[in-house]
């Protein structure tokens, strides 16, 4: 099945293979990741993330557009185990915003156009 993989560290986003296990989730969001942590998308997706993201280090950030705080480290776009992903990879790109730390403020900066959009409060 496919998944759609956005990392904020290369500021990449990719579809991949994947058997839709947490051991397979684990190591695609790499960094220590023991703990996954869902996120509702929509109606049939969801994103995956390391749910101690932001206690390991000096993360790289991203958030979605409607989403209410940044999400640190690797996410993983899982549709339902029937169907696969819903959202499309280009519908996934317009979604997302690279967050940058600018001495403690933080910047949203389009995937598309890489021009900076907003402040985060």
């Amino acid at each position: 099945m496919k998944v759609i993989v956005i990392n904020p560290y290369d500021q990449t986003i990719t579809e991949q293979d994947s058997n839709n296990t947490f051991e397979d989730y684990y190591a695609k969001i790499g960094n220590g990741c023991d703990i996954i942590q869902p996120v509702k998308l929509n109606g049939r997706d969801k994103i995956y993330l390391d749910e101690e993201g932001l206690l390991k280090g000096n993360p790289a950030l991203f958030t979605l557009e409607g989403a209410s705080q940044p999400f640190a480290g690797i996410g993983i776009v899982e549709g339902s185990k029937a169907k696969g992903v819903k959202l499309t990879l280009d519908e996934v790109k317009d979604m997302v915003y690279w967050v940058a730390n600018l001495g403690g403020m933080l910047m949203k900066v389009s995937y598309r156009d890489n021009e900076a959009t907003k402040t985060l409060d």
